[in-house]
């Protein structure tokens, strides 16, 4: 595994009696979420100082760290959902002694909605969907953005440092569960692919013969990783371009951490061409491990015994319906993201997703934070999430592209749904950000926002009401007055004539 080579023998011991916690931690109903969060974080921090030892996770994606995070999130709503009838039944004493403590307000009006259930310690609150016909608690990263901006809200209102204490544990929330993330690379959209890139492994990008490639380093506990999601369904063929510059032999596996399978050796002649190695990948060969019963979770290993390096252009896995591409020349952005554990029907959206509403209001409070406190882990993670909205969504990302649209922020990306409130609500967040810490990327965002926003304000304008999203599904009275707030908002800050036509426009809309 990536992270224990390198680990001396105690650290790897220690590295897995924290993973074994965390399944014990499954089987432990009786726990109170409180303690346990308390254990967790002690796991998460141990994980994290030794993460950044390694030089792994302010330098490079790394899958597992992430995988973990997810784990920690996933374990606390398993528990969550165990102690549902407990939660349900103190909710209403946490909500009565918050409103006797700090009246009406933004933040009441969000924690007494009956889809919302109030707890009091970090976990803030989790929002009540229906999953397979019974009710389940989950985190809602936009919930949980909103419940932290109605808290800075009250506070400016009514003058409570009170309303503080609940904005700064949103922002803790928010940056604690935020996921490390690697911008993937396809050809198609089709499929989600990663490429690991560890910079004392890999060298910078260089040209090479009119190629973009790089060179990786293997042998000696050091491989070369490669991340697909690929249809359990199907069968593929592979290809690995490489120069052939060497005389040792390595290996080309296919797993899942837990099991690797060799599918390909090869015996370099060191000939100085180009050569294209071919592979099979069967149904066979994929791990049984998935997030869904049709997809498979894929790592690709390239290996050696003995120390050499691989000067590699691209990797390709294609089948009869998809054809997959890592341009292992292009250097792909970094950047971080708030993700949903729910399906959402409305835009078919299966776990994990992401959404650059959620994104946009998480940088509104980054950047509430820093003027607030000038603590610069505020604006390094702005930083990190504001990377996302430079990626497509076939690539991981929250910008939507398509022939008719460039830099739309989509609120449920690939869906192709293109919601109104959601992107604008996005807006607000980057120009909120941008006015907090000078940063020049989120200024030019916002700005590339607002062109794409001018072009097709007329798409939602239904002539006595506004549209909800491309569908033309009749936004309902409380999303109209919201386009019209956010609306509102971006001509104050940008004086457009255009965004001021439609303001005044859809103001007389009842």
């Amino acid at each position: 595994m990536g992270v224990l080579s390198g680990m001396s023998f105690k650290e790897k011991a220690l590295f897995i009696a924290f993973l074994a916690l965390l399944v014990l931690q499954i089987f432990m109903f009786t726990v109170e979420i409180p303690s346990m969060k308390i254990k967790l974080d002690k796991v998460l921090e141990t994980l994290e100082s030794d993460l950044k030892r390694e030089r792994i996770v302010h330098e490079t994606v790394n899958d597992e760290y992430s995988s973990l995070k997810r784990k920690i999130s996933l374990l606390e709503i398993y528990l969550a959902n165990e102690q549902m009838e407990k939660l349900l039944s103190e909710e209403r004493k946490l909500i009565d002694e918050f409103r006797a403590k700090y009246g009406k307000g933004h933040l009441l009006s969000i924690i007494i909605r009956d889809d919302i259930v109030a707890i009091n310690d970090d976990r803030l609150l989790m929002v009540v969907y229906s999953d397979e016909g019974k009710k389940k608690l989950y985190y809602n990263p936009q919930t949980i953005a909103w419940y932290t901006i109605a808290a800075y809200e009250d506070f400016l209102e009514q003058e409570n440092p009170g309303f503080l204490t609940f904005f700064f544990r949103g922002v803790k929330w928010m940056k604690d569960h935020c996921i490390p993330r690697y911008e993937a690379f396809d050809i198609n959209g089709s499929s989600k692919i990663l490429l690991d890139i560890r910079k004392n492994w890999w060298s910078e990008p260089f040209t090479l013969n009119n190629r973009t490639v790089r060179t990786v380093s293997i042998g000696n506990g050091k491989n070369a990783y490669f991340y697909f999601t690929l249809d359990k369904r199907e069968d593929y063929n592979a290809s690995l371009v490489i120069l052939d510059d060497v005389r040792d032999e390595f290996e080309v596996k296919v797993g899942d951490w837990n099991r690797f399978k060799t599918v390909k050796r090869f015996h370099g002649n060191s000939t100085g061409k180009w050569i294209k190695i071919n592979f099979s990948i069967g149904k066979g060969d994929l791990p049984n491990s998935s997030w869904t019963n049709k997809k498979s979770n894929v790592v690709f290993s390239i290996s050696s015994l003995y120390p050499c390096e691989l000067i590699i252009d691209e990797l390709r896995i294609h089948s009869r319906t998809e054809i997959k591409l890592v341009d292992v020349g292009r250097k792909g952005r970094r950047f971080l993201s708030l993700e949903f554990y729910f399906f959402f029907p409305y835009a078919s959206l299966n776990p994990p997703w992401t959404s650059a509403m959620a994104q946009g209001m998480f940088l509104e409070a980054l950047g509430r934070a820093y003027e607030i406190t000038g603590d610069p882990s505020m604006k390094e993670t702005g930083d990190l999430i504001l990377e996302s909205f430079f990626v497509d969504s076939k690539s991981g990302g929250v910008r939507e592209s398509d022939e008719n649209h460039d830099w739309w922020y989509a609120e449920y990306p690939g869906s192709k749904n293109y919601v109104l409130n959601g992107f604008l609500t996005a807006l607000k967040g980057l120009y909120i950000y941008y006015n907090a810490t000078g940063s020049q990327k989120a200024l030019y965002l916002f700005l590339k926002g607002v062109e794409e926003a001018k072009k097709h304000l007329r798409d939602y304008d239904g002539e006595y009401y506004t549209f909800y999203d491309l569908k033309r599904n009749i936004a309902k009275p409380y999303y109209h007055k919201y386009h019209v707030k956010l609306l509102s908002f971006l001509f104050n800050v940008t004086k457009d004539e255009t965004i001021g036509f439609y303001l005044k426009k859809w103001s007389k809309y009842k």
